[in-house]
C-alpha cells in the first residue's frame, strides 16, 4: 500500500461517510471519522454518556480539540507507516481543507486527493429533514454557508462525486494506490 492521503468533503448527509465507509472495504484502506471517535468516548466514559454529536454544545466543545487531535495524529501515524488514509470529515470551506491536509501533506511522499460530494440542495434538505432532530441539522446547514468546491491547489487530484459515479471514484482511487 502507499502514502496516499484521501479527503471526503461535503455537507452533513451529503453520503460523505458511506463513500468513505465503501471505499476503505471495498479497497482496504484505514478510514478515519472524527465523530467515530466521539461515539466511542460517549460510549467508554460515563461523563460523556449523553454526548450530542449532531449539534454544538457544552460537552461537545469541550471534546472538538480531542477530536481534531484525534483524527491528525491517527492520521501522521497512519501515513508514516505508508498506509493509505480516507479521511471522513466536512471540511466544505477551503481554508478549513488547508488546515487539515497541510501537516499531513508535509508527510514524506504523501499523495494527496480530495473527493468532494456534489449533491443538490433539495436532496440535502431532503436527507437532513428524514433526520432525527431535523431542524437542528437544517439549522446547522443554513449557517455554515455555501460549500466552497475544492481548487486544483489544494491536493494533488480533486475528484467529484455525484451518487452515481461509484465505480469510477474507486477505480480512481485504486489507481492513486498504485
Amino acid at each position: 500500500m502507499s502514502r496516499l492521503l484521501v479527503l471526503v468533503s461535503g455537507y452533513n448527509a451529503s453520503g460523505k461517510s458511506t463513500l468513505s465507509r465503501k471505499l476503505s472495504e471495498d479497497l482496504g484502506c484505514n478510514r478515519i471519522n472524527g465523530d467515530d471517535f466521539l461515539e466511542f468516548i460517549r460510549q467508554s466514559t460515563p461523563y460523556f454518556s449523553d454526548l450530542d454529536i449532531s449539534h454544538v454544545n457544552t460537552k461537545y466543545d469541550m471534546l472538538k480539540q480531542f477530536k481534531v487531535d484525534y483524527r491528525n495524529q491517527l492520521a501522521t501515524v497512519l501515513l508514516q507507516a505508508d498506509q493509505a488514509v480516507i479521511l471522513d470529515v466536512s471540511a466544505h470551506k477551503k481554508i478549513t481543507r488547508q488546515q487539515l491536509m497541510g501537516p499531513l501533506k508535509s508527510i514524506a511522499g504523501a499523495k494527496t486527493a480530495i473527493i468532494w460530494i456534489d449533491i443538490s440542495e433539495d436532496e440535502l434538505l431532503r436527507r437532513l429533514n428524514a433526520r432525527e432532530q431535523s431542524e437542528k441539522w437544517v439549522e446547522q446547514y443554513h449557517q455554515k454557508g455555501a460549500y466552497e468546491r475544492p481548487g486544483e491547489d489544494e491536493a494533488d487530484y480533486v475528484l467529484r462525486y455525484d451518487q452515481n459515479n461509484y465505480d469510477e471514484i474507486k477505480s480512481r482511487v485504486a489507481e492513486l494506490l498504485g
